[in-house]
């Protein structure tokens, strides 16, 4: 009798913590264990991500996602996607292994630096900025564009590591190898900005692959209303260089990339020296007090990225 009071007794015990931790509805906290390694620790041990580790080893860039004085939020293809890239390459693993300044270039594109972000917290439809320089975009269904108008999709999110977190992708993503003169050239509607560039000695100048540079475009209908506005014929515009220099210099903004998710009311100096503002708006207010309309935004460029504009500004 005793022993089975005993019993009873050490039964009731036993149940009373549980019950009392369930007297608090609102406690329903679950406790997760911290990561114990780092992003390229984990890339090493994951039998999914066996090229993106060999691909960030023959890079160095291993090293740096070991750090554990910065975080980072890296975007990780997995094995079949690397697979469906180096099919569309015609290359092998080991010929894409040894490029490594192509490496280099696609696997910073991966990555966003000084975050971590996890899946609640993407900035759904904003650009977001790679170590790379160029930006990529997420839709709320996890679905990656990146700069080549390409998309690939998040799989796997929120592998937690010490230095940051992981996402797993089905497809690798690309950055554009076009600078910002290639654009204009191989789109109709900026002809006679090409044409302006060029006369103005400007082209070198955005070719370069080391600038970085965020360019106003005005479209074929912003120029000919300029034309009109000035009463002048597109050669005598074309043929007028010192006035060309400085209104297409007017429409650059030197060492800075600016997204239209990232545009802000206020002033912005530009590399003619004198300055545009932005209103609410997101819309663009010259010196003259004139207004110009972002057409389509966020035309990304190796060496930029380009807004098409409705009409070109003017400085003083």
């Amino acid at each position: 009798m005793l022993k089975r009071t005993l019993l009873s007794l050490a039964l009731a015990m036993s149940v009373l913590p549980l019950a009392a931790c369930n007297d608090d509805d609102d406690d329903l906290s679950v406790v997760v264990e911290a990561p114990t390694q780092n992003i390229a620790e984990i890339a090493a041990e994951n039998k999914d991500l066996s090229i993106l580790n060999a691909a960030l080893k023959a890079t160095g860039l291993d090293e740096t996602l070991m750090s554990s004085g910065s975080e980072f939020t890296v975007f990780a293809p997995t094995d079949e996607a690397f697979a469906e890239l180096l099919e569309d390459l015609d290359v092998t693993s080991e010929e894409l292994l040894a490029n490594k300044e192509l490496l280099t270039m696609v696997l910073t594109y991966h990555v966003i630096p000084n975050m971590t972000l996890k899946a609640a917290d993407i900035p759904y439809g904003d650009s977001i900025e790679t170590v790379n320089g160029q930006a990529l975009s997420i839709s709320d269904a996890n679905v990656i564009m990146d700069a080549s108008g390409d998309t690939s999709e998040i799989i796997k999110t929120d592998v937690l590591a010490t230095n940051g977190v992981i996402h797993l992708i089905d497809d690798v993503l690309l950055p554009t190898d076009k600078s910002i003169v290639d654009l204009a050239v191989a789109t109709e509607d900026l002809s006679i900005l090409k044409e302006a560039v060029v006369a103005a000695g400007l082209a070198d100048a955005l070719a370069d692959e080391d600038a970085d540079l965020t360019v106003f475009a005005p479209n074929n209908a912003a120029f000919a209303k300029l034309l009109a506005e000035l009463d002048i014929s597109k050669e005598q515009l074309l043929q007028d260089k010192t006035l060309l220099t400085k209104v297409l210099t007017y429409h650059v903004i030197e060492d800075d990339r600016i997204f239209a998710s990232e545009i802000m009311a206020g002033s912005q100096e530009m590399l003619e020296g004198s300055s545009i503002t932005f209103n609410d708006k997101k819309q663009i207010i010259d010196a003259r007090d004139r207004t110009s309309n972002i057409l389509t935004a966020n035309i990304q460029a190796n060496n930029g990225v380009v807004h098409v504009i409705d009409t070109v500004l003017l400085p003083k």
